[in-house]
């Protein structure tokens, strides 16, 4: 048995460090859920006290890494960004730190992540699947507790006519950048 290396984890979760989704392993499975809409994502609904708009998609944020769609939302590119672009970019990434923390309480958790793994593919993707469903039973029986993250290492009335499916990724990005400055969307 030689150490195992995992090509792809790929993860979503929610606001209680909860995964909701977890990829392990492969490349393909989770852009193949999104397209065919299996990943039970919700109906578009609208923001709260936007009556401009209409409803808009749920959204999984990413980074740089991924390109604009309906239903993925990444930053702007970082060169001559105007206000509007660089407050959007601040709220993306705060939103992120939710699944880069949700990673780093997994780890801090589950010990065997601190060093690689010896042992096959197959057996290494059964064990992070494992560990992202205790870490997710742990979370709902223990609750949340200020103290994980801190312990982290490295991280210090609808509107239903409007036919949100036609929409491109770049114009629903602009909807959210547009709410984000409003006195109902501001932090």
């Amino acid at each position: 048995m030689g150490i195992s290396t995992i090509s792809v984890l790929m993860a979503i979760c929610n606001a209680n460090y909860c995964f909701t989704f977890v990829d392990v392993g492969a490349y393909g499975k989770f852009f193949e859920k999104l397209e065919n809409e299996t990943l039970s994502i919700p109906q578009p609904k609208p923001l709260p006290g936007d009556n401009e708009n209409g409803p808009l998609p749920y959204v999984i944020l990413a980074d740089e890494a991924f390109g604009v769609s309906k239903t993925i939302l990444r930053p702007y590119a970082r060169s001559n960004l105007n206000y509007k672009k660089k407050n959007f970019n601040y709220r993306l990434s705060r939103a992120r730190r939710y699944i880069e923390s949700s990673f780093g309480i997994l780890s801090n958790k589950w010990r065997i992540f601190h060093r690689p793994m010896n042992t096959s593919v197959v057996l290494s993707t059964k064990i992070v699947k494992a560990c992202c469903v205790l870490h997710n039973f742990v979370r709902v029986r223990d609750g949340y507790k200020y103290a994980h993250i801190l312990s982290i290492q490295g991280f210090e009335t609808s509107n239903d006519t409007i036919d949100t499916q036609n929409r491109s990724g770049n114009t629903i990005r602009d909807m959210f950048v547009n709410y984000f400055l409003t006195d109902e969307g501001k932090v």
